[in-house]
């Protein structure tokens, strides 16, 4: 299959918006840069599921963050005991 095949765009979303709305997206669109209305919502769309996406893996990080913070706190409470052990020794 062609890059060309991959890219085609063959699915067709509709969404109804007010007079208002519609004004606004035909104004940021240009603002933006966009050559159409279906491009600028295309584009807008795509961000919306890449933040999704990081959104995930921010949830995954923080995740990790957290497991190694509980590790810090155990081997900060280790690091403590064998203090606290070695000075209640007579004669050290």
């Amino acid at each position: 299959m062609s890059d060309d095949e991959l890219k085609r765009k063959d699915r067709i979303i509709t969404v109804r918006v007010s007079s208002e709305e519609y004004s606004d997206l035909k104004r940021l669109h240009r603002e933006h840069g966009a050559p159409n209305l279906s491009e600028f919502a295309r584009s807008a769309m795509q961000k919306a599921i890449s933040a999704t996406g990081i959104e995930h893996r921010v949830e995954q990080i923080d995740s990790h963050i957290g497991a190694l913070d509980r590790k810090l706190d155990q081997l900060t409470e280790m690091v403590q005991d064998i203090h606290d052990a070695k000075s209640s020794r007579p004669g050290e």
